[in-house]
């Protein structure tokens, strides 16, 4: 028995110990199976999407105005912009996602420190957000991030209208998502990038073992995406690397399907120079030994903020401080982790690191 259905079974088991109760909510399921893509566009020799940008400029009020699309409604990137995938994707609320990377024209990306991408100055990035719904997902916003000199840009537009807009400040939206779930959705505007974006994983999906997966493109039989990369001219060189499983695939180990969820999800504050304090010993990357993780019965650090436990106990896994904060909303004690991004929790990531808890050896005092 999966610890999904363990966590369905017991959500169950207490509605019936209480009477007739609603059913318990069942949320859209985790990203699963091989990508499928938008096709491959051509081709082009051409950067100009986001070129304002690119130049040192601010980015143009609309969306219709960036270069980087052809149409908005329905949604067609233009052609320089590549559609990819990655392994264990962020949670975002249930949002259905697309990612796209543009190099400038003869230029390639290279594989440095911990096998991330180094792309050059003028790389940018585009990622779809969209509302699940019973059919077609609905555009919330479109995510860019642009490789400048000093650092990474991050600024988004949100879709209204049959153009999207630039986002200038955080926003809200509450909508509903299949399962009888209800989410408060953020639309973050610059201010909230940095929090989630350090210097040290300005973007975490960027790391061969998380694009070292197979994709399919249109109706293209599927390949292996960086070998797909490297016949486009995206990278010269693909490392020799493990791919990191999707947390979804019941077929690859525990451990890593709960490593890899927890590199994308966590990975990003809780490692040195993340946005985590300093002083915290916990480091969720995927490239970090398990044992050097710092969770196998580990205390917390900061009980006023994390409570006083195990960070992951092999003795009592629903009980563990991570799944607790991975289950927590606004308002709980402890607080919700990631502490943005999300206004649900992702029930599915807390059962899979809950049944690799499980199967830690026990602690030894």
């Amino acid at each position: 028995m999966t610890a999904a259905t363990r966590l369905a079974l017991a959500l169950a088991l207490t509605l019936l110990g209480c009477g007739e109760a609603d059913p318990a909510p069942s949320p859209p399921p985790p990203p699963s199976g091989t990508p499928a893509l938008r096709a491959l566009p051509p081709a082009v020799t051409t950067a100009d999407c986001l070129a304002t940008v690119v130049a040192g400029g601010e980015p143009p009020r609309a969306l219709s105005a960036t270069g980087c699309v052809r149409s908005v409604e329905p949604l067609v990137l233009a052609d320089e912009l590549v559609p990819y995938a990655v392994a264990s994707p962020l949670f975002s609320d249930y949002a259905a996602k697309e990612r796209w990377i543009a190099l400038p024209p003869g230029a390639v990306a290279t594989f440095g420190a911990e096998d991330f991408l180094e792309v050059p100055v003028g790389t940018r990035f585009a990622k779809l957000f969209a509302r699940p719904t019973e059919a077609d997902p609905v555009n919330l916003e479109l995510r860019f991030s642009v490789q400048l000199a000093d650092g990474v840009r991050f600024f988004s537009y949100r879709f209204a209208d049959g153009d999207a807009v630039l986002m200038t400040e955080s926003a809200t939206e509450v909508f509903a998502v299949p399962g009888d779930l209800e989410a408060a959705y953020l639309y973050p505007g610059p201010e909230s990038c940095p929090r989630c974006h350090s210097r040290a994983a300005p973007l975490l999906g960027l790391s061969a073992p998380q694009l070292a997966l197979p994709v399919q493109h249109g109706a293209e039989p599927a390949r292996p995406q960086l070998e797909v990369w490297r016949d486009r001219g995206l990278v010269e060189a693909v490392p020799d690397v493990p791919a990191m499983p999707r947390p979804s695939d019941a077929s690859a180990p525990l451990e890593a399907r709960a490593r890899a969820y927890l590199h994308a999800n966590c990975g990003g504050c809780h490692r040195p120079g993340g946005y985590a304090p300093p002083e915290l010993t916990m480091d969720l990357r995927w490239s970090t030994p398990t044992e050097d993780t710092r969770t196998r019965c580990e205390y917390t650090q900061y009980p006023g903020t994390a409570s006083d436990g195990l960070r992951l106990s092999p003795h009592d896994p629903w009980g563990s401080i991570l799944v607790r904060r991975m289950r927590a909303a606004e308002g709980d004690f402890p607080s919700p982790m990631p502490p943005i991004g999300r206004s649900l929790p992702d029930e599915f990531g807390a059962a899979l690191v809950a049944e690799w808890a499980a199967t830690l050896p026990p602690c030894e005092w």
